[in-house]
């Protein structure tokens, strides 16, 4: 039968080399072999890829408190031991109201002065009776350069991890501060305190002073002040300076010049008087009196003789 173009089978065999009824012979068989050898190196980085990514995510335990509360302590400790104030505030249940000394700069100051270093946590009940309401006690110590700071930390469960109430410890100006003048010149690594509140990491604390006549220390902020709160008092303790003391030594020099001037019992401007009783106005004669002390130093008392 005629194709539609009018060339018969027979033709087309003719043309194509081959008798009339023979079919062409099919080609050589593709092997598949390549597609299966390239599937399978995919599938293979696939896994590779997969294992690397269970690795990565199981080392990183995730922001925060992963595992018990004793490791989300000790990571704690860490990252504030490498100095990561994100990693370390990353612990915390509760945010800081201020960051402003909670930085990665302050923090290697503390540690500069105070390293963090053997961590040890003694205790820890958070696979005990307490996990199933969510709370747990972690005995840990720690030292802060040649302080040892021992005590046990309050932890609770915040979105399935284990943290603390408070990362940053919440400082308030004390007693002093609210009282005395010189308790509202306090800084804290150079920036003023005043009646400020202000959150800082556990260690080291640049205290200092705004007033060059005096010096101030305080008691060192560590891991006992990390409470269930996260709350403490500044309580300074002042001194005159060296400074202070030669401002002190120079204007009671120039008071007492006052009282030299005169030999009245209550000379005007001078900052001492004597009671008039059985004694005449007039007679007085002021200047210093030396005595002697028994360990080589001298006291001079100003008075009236």
């Amino acid at each position: 039968m005629a194709s539609p173009s009018g060339c018969t089978d027979a033709h087309r065999a003719a043309l194509a080399g081959q008798p009339p009824g023979w079919s062409s012979a099919p080609g050589p068989r593709k092997s598949r072999k390549p597609l299966w050898v390239t599937l399978g190196a995919g599938g293979a980085v696939l896994v590779v890829v997969a294992i690397v990514l269970v690795i990565t995510l199981a080392g990183r335990g995730g922001p925060g408190g992963g595992g018990s509360a004793g490791d989300a302590v000790k990571g704690y400790l860490q990252a504030l031991a490498r100095g990561d104030a994100e990693a370390a505030l990353s612990y915390g249940a509760d945010l800081p109201a201020t960051k402003e000394l909670l930085t990665d700069e302050v923090l290697k100051k503390q540690i500069a002065q105070w390293p963090i270093s053997n961590i040890r946590i003694l205790s820890d009940d958070s696979t005990g009776a307490g996990a199933a309401v969510g709370f747990a006690q972690v005995h840990v110590v720690a030292n802060f350069g040649d302080k040892v700071s021992d005590t046990t930390l309050s932890m609770k469960k915040d979105h399935g991890s284990w943290k603390l109430p408070s990362a940053a410890i919440k400082v308030k100006p004390g007693l002093v501060g609210d009282r005395d003048a010189a308790g509202k010149t306090v800084t804290f690594f150079g920036k003023p305190v005043g009646d400020s509140t202000v959150y800082v990491f556990p260690g080291w604390i640049d205290v200092g002073t705004t007033n060059p006549y005096i010096t101030v220390t305080a008691k060192p902020i560590l891991l006992d002040q990390v409470s269930l709160i996260s709350e403490t008092w500044i309580q300074p303790t002042f001194v005159l300076s060296d400074k202070g003391r030669d401002a002190a030594k120079d204007q009671l020099a120039a008071a007492m010049a006052k009282c030299q001037k005169s030999n009245l019992l209550a000379p005007p401007g001078c900052p001492m008087s004597v009671d008039p009783y059985g004694l005449a106005d007039g007679t007085a004669a002021w200047g210093p009196r030396i005595s002697a002390q028994s360990n080589s130093t001298a006291s001079i008392p100003i008075g009236w003789r």
